[in-house]
């Protein structure tokens, strides 16, 4: 068939999410990164999305083209706080430098105000 299995699952979740994807590889190859385009190339996006991951050995990172507009992030998510675990309703805007969340008790533990970031 031609086709690695990693690359069977890929093409049937772009479709399902509705969207284009495109992988660039590095791989230590000389010459240009290979690129895979899923489903296929003459693949039209219902959702006119496309997704462009950089796959390096072991795991894929997100691209962003240039101008390209990046989905809104809700103002809160029900989620788990990073360090003490709890599920809890944490702020988006709250997010650290390390990208941990906190609830608010730890948030205020850790020495920051109930609704924003630590001190530092």
């Amino acid at each position: 068939l031609g086709q690695e299995a990693e690359g069977v699952g890929i093409a049937i979740a772009a479709r399902q999410l509705g969207v284009k994807l495109i992988i660039r590889q590095l791989d230590g190859s000389h010459g240009p990164p290979p690129v895979y385009v899923y489903p296929s190339e003459d693949y039209v996006s219902p959702l006119q999305l496309t997704i462009c991951l950089l796959f390096r050995p072991g795991h894929y990172e997100l691209l962003y083209a240039e101008g390209a507009p990046r989905l809104p992030e809700p103002p809160q998510l029900r989620a788990r706080c990073s360090f003490c675990h709890e599920e809890a309703s944490l702020k988006t805007e709250a997010l650290l430098t390390c990208f941990h969340r906190l609830c608010k008790s730890c948030m205020v533990s850790a020495g920051g105000s109930p609704g924003g970031g630590v001190a530092g």
